[in-house]
């Protein structure tokens, strides 16, 4: 009889260690997400570096290009309106500011493009 009880305790403790071992997984899996909210946030902000980077890329060599030019006016869209409508839990508004020449080294320095979002 001794050692049914000793394989019934076994049994138990085994159970006892498997159900700790899954609600500790349980709880490590809960706790390293991150708010969803704040994932939103990010690729709100990825997407305003693309359209910023890709207006970088457009600028050739520095050169300042016309604010109503129909390139410029695509950008300034895609931050201010595209951009805000695909993040609107979390995006309130976008700010678009287009790359400016640089005219004198010394006194105003070439300045990339910049999606600049307002979160809610």
């Amino acid at each position: 009889m001794t050692l049914e009880w000793l394989l019934i305790v076994a049994a138990i403790a085994g159970v006892a260690a498997f159900s700790v071992l899954a609600v500790q997984r349980i709880v490590d899996d809960t706790t390293e997400r991150p708010p969803p909210d704040e994932v939103r946030i990010v690729d709100a902000e990825i997407e305003a570096a693309k359209v910023a980077h890709d207006a970088n890329l457009f600028t050739p060599d520095g050169v300042d290009y016309l604010t109503s030019s129909p390139e410029n006016v695509e950008f300034q869209r895609r931050c201010e309106i595209e951009v805000p409508s695909r993040f609107t839990d979390v995006v309130a508004s976008g700010d678009w500011r287009p790359p400016k020449a640089e005219t004198d080294p010394d006194t105003d320095p070439y300045e990339p493009a910049k999606c600049i979002l307002k979160r809610r």
